[in-house]
């Protein structure tokens, strides 16, 4: 393999929730999915529109 994942190329950030891990720690026994990823540790980038910049 030897392929770096590029998130830039398919428009995606890190999860600011779960800064990537895809997992919240809950318990001293476990983890919670995080919420906003799905546990994927990425999202989709949202678009700023010119409207947004004012």
């Amino acid at each position: 393999m030897g392929k770096t994942f590029d998130p830039e190329k398919y428009e995606m950030t890190f999860c600011p929730l779960c800064q990537g891990d895809g997992k919240l720690a809950k318990t001293p026994e476990g983890f919670e999915v995080c919420k906003e990823c799905g546990g994927f540790g990425l999202i989709k980038k949202e678009e700023v529109t010119e409207y947004d910049r004012l």
